[in-house]
């Protein structure tokens, strides 16, 4: 290694401490170390070969964790071990998926995919088991991972289990200590039996917990046959699950490597996939396109912010689904794009801007998800909700509105009208309603009965404004040719949330703010789309609108897009 450059970015907060000079030196100076113990676990033994691009890396740090780092005289014994684990691990997921694209690593796939969406780029498949450790360790690291498994139904964490024990090319050359493995195991599995559920998903929830708190210790990824052993032996064979319950999971195993061509993409069971004959000719998208709405591009960048994005690509790969990810991305596209005529005919505009947004070169052909797309709602669903709980002032108003005719209830945020949780009956909002407690709730006209406050100034007006929000995104739908309603409803309140922040951060000093205001006030936006291999740049008119969105931040990168290769999405102005 002959030049590295370490970069420090602040994702939140405002201080770096006393002297943030000494703490960047101090980073600087336990780098080399860290990044040559990442190295020695993940490249192969023996390999020849000279990287002569740069290989760039990400690591998402606490800053306690930083300052561990800092504060360390040297990388090893005098860090504490916890920390040291973690960042090892960190850096070596992070590793792993950046060499695996330039052969360094052991076992690296030898065909490549050449994924819809990729602008002529053949990209190397990569194993779903490094992305879902990363985002259980960041749940971990913010002391979300109970909650936030708790939520998940027995098959989603089937198939997260899956994906994490199968989902790698390797295990790592290291080799466990004993104590600390079962150390870790033991907390690992402290608060298995709290979630709800059957016991099978129980028994799921103790291992993903189990498998992430090993990682984050140890280091060791949950692949390793020592780890697995262990495992084993701790909490014993797996119960018996209901019939049916894991068969969406268990579909098929994964395979080393993928099919080598969209065209040989096919269903569990055979059947062609059904945006096959979208993808059976991954044509370059045009180098340049204009598009009538920047709102689907715009959208990303708050819900990246949540975890969402993240969220996505990791339920995706585990769900076994990323063959379909055009007509998942045109699917969170047409949630912010004009209504269809007729519920489901779209505009020309509309699909292109669709198009652009997935990816892929028009026309752009809408069509079923297979049944495994069931696995992707309640996973995006239980991001968002927390982290809209989490931006919930204490004692301000929750509204529980009515979605539409036999279509459930749903929890919005009475400042801004996010879109927090969405449920058959007042019961499947019972959690939710239970992180609000300290709030006001008032209820729409059979909504049910419930624990409400109603007949303050301006309460028939909030209603109002979120029937119309429930009634213009339902008017949007993501995907009409999908009965399933589940992951709809999930789609909806993403797209509602990413609304409802842009126009709280706008406008929300000055007026009341929902989703419908973005709408009706940016929806005219138009942008042009530049395709290249490394990103999508999408520039808008320079303008009081574009003008606007700069001052407030709600511009910039989205790194690492799914749907795009792994490509960033850059919004600028020109």
């Amino acid at each position: 290694m002959h030049n590295c450059i370490v970069r420090v970015v602040r994702r939140g907060g405002w201080s770096w401490g006393a002297n943030p000079r000494g703490l960047l030196d101090d980073v600087l100076a336990a780098m080399p170390a860290l990044i040559a113990d990442a190295l020695a676990v993940e490249v192969l033994e023996g390999a020849d070969m000279v990287v002569r691009e740069p290989v760039r890396v990400t690591v998402p740090m606490r800053i306690s964790d930083l300052t561990a780092l800092a504060q360390a005289d040297h990388y090893g014994n005098r860090m504490p071990g916890r920390v040291a684990a973690g960042l090892t691990a960190a850096l070596t997921l992070a590793f792993q998926d950046a060499l695996a694209e330039r052969g360094a690593t052991s076992q690296a796939p030898a065909a490549t995919h050449q994924r819809a969406g990729v602008a002529g780029t053949a990209i190397q498949v990569r194993p779903p088991g490094p992305a879902t450790l990363r985002l259980l360790l960041a749940w971990e690291r913010d002391g979300l991972l109970s909650e936030l498994l708790d939520r998940l139904s027995e098959p989603v964490l089937a198939a997260w289990h899956d994906a994490l024990v199968k989902g790698w090319r390797r295990p790592s050359a290291a080799a466990p200590d004993g104590a600390e493995l079962a150390e870790a195991l033991a907390e690992g599995t402290a608060d298995m039996a709290a979630g709800p559920g059957s016991e099978r998903a129980g028994w799921l929830r103790g291992r993903l917990a189990a498998l992430t708190v090993v990682a984050t210790r140890t280091g060791l990824p949950p692949c390793q046959p020592e780890v697995l052993v262990a495992l084993e032996d701790w909490l014993g064979p797996p119960p018996p699950s209901r019939p049916g319950s894991t068969s969406l999971a268990e579909a098929a195993p994964y395979p080393t490597v993928a099919p080598s061509s969209p065209s040989q993409a096919t269903q569990p069971g055979g059947s062609p996939a059904p945006d096959q004959a979208a993808s059976r000719s991954p044509a370059r998208p045009p180098t340049e396109t204009r598009i009538s709405s920047a709102l689907p591009f715009l959208i990303q960048v708050p819900l990246a912010r949540t975890g969402w994005l993240d969220t996505l690509a990791v339920a995706v790969e585990a769900a076994k689904l990323t063959d379909h990810w055009p007509s998942l991305a045109a699917a969170i596209a047409f949630k912010v794009l004009s209504p269809p005529e007729d519920g489901w005919r779209r505009s020309p505009e509309d699909l292109t801007t669709a198009a652009a947004f997935a990816g892929v070169a028009g026309p752009l052909a809408e069509g079923a998800l297979p049944a495994g797309a069931r696995l992707l709602a309640a996973p995006l669903k239980a991001v968002l909700g927390r982290s809209l709980v989490d931006g919930h002032r204490p004692g301000a108003t929750v509204i529980l509105a009515v979605a539409g005719k036999g279509d459930g209830l749903v929890l919005l945020d009475g400042e801004g009208l996010f879109p927090i949780a969405w449920a058959d009956d007042a019961a499947g909002l019972a959690s939710w309603l239970h992180t609000c407690a300290d709030a006001r709730i008032i209820l729409s006209p059979g909504a049910g009965a419930g624990p409400a406050a109603q007949g303050e100034p301006g309460d028939q007006d909030l209603l109002g404004r979120a029937d119309l929000v429930l009634a213009e995104l339902g008017r949007r739908p993501a995907l009409p040719m999908n009965a399933e309603p589940d992951l709809e409803r999930a789609l909806t309140l993403g797209a509602g949330a990413g609304l409802a922040a842009i126009a709280w951060t706008l406008w929300g000093e000055d007026e009341p703010t929902d989703p419908v205001l973005a709408i009706d006030r940016l929806a005219s936006l138009g942008a042009t789309v530049r395709h290249d291999d490394e990103r999508v740049s999408v520039v808008l008119p320079l303008g009081a609108r574009y003008f606007d969105l700069q001052r407030h931040g709600l511009l910039g990168e989205v790194p690492e897009v799914p749907w795009l290769g792994g490509r960033t999405i850059e919004i600028v102005g020109g």
